[in-house]
């Protein structure tokens, strides 16, 4: 019997946890920043109000980077990735997997499956991130069904089934 090994969702997938985490930072630096703001009459009686004035500006700066962050985050990596596969846009291959390279947590791991290459890493990604302990890629010899996205940084695995042989 067919096993799903991966597919992509927001849920437990380490660039979704970051947005969260973002949002959490976002929603806190508002909050210190409307303290600020109601203790400012305080402050401008015992320090000098060029101070405050600067914490506001900063924190204001701050907040509208991590805005951003989110933004381009969202729009560039879900939107290209996540929505276009849960709308059918993507290509499949189905075979064994060939010229498995795994660099153990120092770099981009790599294999093909009939003759589509694949790298995936570490790092943050919407698609399949190789881990040592949770990978579902194992090795050469594997017959799976990936389904992907080519993206200008290579194909992003949004899809694993491991095949009956």
């Amino acid at each position: 019997m067919n096993e799903i090994l991966f597919e992509v969702n927001w849920i437990g997938n380490k660039t979704g946890c970051l947005s969260f985490g973002a949002f959490w930072f976002l929603g806190i630096s508002l909050w210190i920043m409307a303290i600020i703001k109601r203790e400012k009459t305080h402050y401008e009686k015992t320090i000098n109000g060029h101070i405050t004035q600067a914490v506001d500006t900063f924190s204001a700066i701050w907040v509208g980077i991590y805005v951003l962050f989110i933004t381009l985050n969202f729009k560039s990596k879900y939107v290209d990735t996540v929505v276009a596969y849960k709308l059918g846009q993507y290509c499949e291959v189905e075979g064994v997997v060939e010229d498995y390279v795994s660099n153990h947590g120092r770099g981009d791991d790599r294999c093909s499956i009939d003759g589509v290459e694949f790298s995936y890493s570490l790092g943050f990604s919407w698609g399949y991130c190789q881990t040592e302990r949770w990978g579902v890629i194992k090795g050469n010899g594997q017959h799976l069904r990936v389904r992907y996205i080519p993206q200008s940084v290579g194909n992003v695995i949004v899809y694993i089934e491991q095949l009956d042989e």
